[in-house]
């Protein structure tokens, strides 16, 4: 038996702090989210001719999401009512983890857990406004309501792993499936599927799953040493390939995400220009772009040891919820 109801809601900063929502014993309640959680907007592009009728669809891409919630604290008495709106203000503002005044902004997530209370779904947003709809009370206990706009740059909703899957050179189809809860992360896109290839010259295979709905772009982080290493979706005929002599123990990641769509290692040293192949376009296919979201992935390397190793991470999005 457990307190915890099967489907709620959390919040989490970007500095890890959490505001439970909809769960027994939560101070807040999630009293309405509106249908925003549904398909994001579609945005096209078009093009027409001087005597076309109507316009000739170019490409689609999904736009940003505007989430309306409404959140309330009930039996509030007056003296701890200023006090409490001051938390929620400060839970909510948007430098929680920001460098500097003109940093780039990370945003928190809203998870929404559905109903077997294991699975779930993140949304990255930022508090585009809060209003507050009552007022402080008089003499008895009363409630704290208050509407906060989030904001998500990006629409899709991402899920959790559902395995870890390791290939061993030399030992043909050995597998190690792994299921876990992922700890809360503060990075703006926590990466939790996880595959890892390794040995010294080799070419091995694997089926990545992407289960969602919507396609995305994978995180590679490649241990050295190494002359260079390639990446091929076999399933959507993409490649990415870097050529550039790593020595040994050197850990540098390939992001592919967008916003980055670069190379660089821990100290910050930028390898992008050895970077050749789909950079932009290499992606991690659902259904039916790939079977059951099913993508053959290949990796290549030339020049490594027996500590050589590259890791593919990614989750899989989902359009709505």
């Amino acid at each position: 038996m457990t307190d915890r109801a099967m489907e709620h809601d959390i919040y989490t900063s970007p500095d890890g702090k959490v505001l439970p929502l909809s769960t027994r014993g939560a101070q807040y309640k999630l009293l309405e989210s509106g249908d925003a959680m549904g398909g994001g907007l579609l945005e096209l592009a078009t093009v027409r001719g001087p005597f076309q009728d109507g316009y000739t669809v170019t490409f689609q891409r999904l736009g940003a999401r505007d989430l309306l919630m409404t959140l309330s604290r009930q039996d509030c008495p007056r003296e701890d009512w200023w006090d409490a709106r001051a938390r929620l203000l400060n839970l909510l503002r948007p430098n929680r983890l920001v460098a500097g005044p003109y940093s780039r902004p990370v945003p928190g997530f809203l998870r929404k857990y559905m109903p077997d209370g294991i699975d779930y779904r993140d949304l990255f947003v930022e508090a585009r406004s809060i209003d507050f709809n009552t007022e402080p009370p008089d003499q008895t206990p009363g409630p704290l309501q208050c509407s906060v706009a989030f904001y998500a740059a990006d629409p899709l909703w991402y899920g959790p792993a559902a395995t870890a899957l390791y290939a061993l050179r030399g030992i043909s189809g050995l597998r190690f499936p792994a299921a876990f809860e992922p700890p809360v992360t503060v990075a703006p896109l926590p990466l939790i599927n996880v595959w890892i290839f390794g040995g010294e010259n080799w070419k091995d295979t694997q089926t990545l799953q992407n289960m969602g709905t919507w396609h995305t772009y994978p995180v590679i982080t490649v241990t050295g040493a190494l002359d260079s290493v390639a990446i091929d979706n076999l399933t959507t005929g993409e490649s990415v390939t870097f050529n550039g002599t790593i020595p040994p123990g050197l850990v540098f990641t390939i992001d592919l995400t967008y916003g980055q769509k670069r190379a660089y290692d821990s100290a910050g040293t930028d390898y992008s220009g050895y970077l050749d192949g789909d950079v932009g376009e290499f992606h991690i296919a659902c259904d039916p772009e790939a079977t059951n979201g099913n993508n053959v992935i290949q990796v290549s390397i030339g020049g490594g040891d027996a500590s050589t190793s590259v890791q593919i991470d990614f989750r899989s999005p989902y359009v709505g919820i």
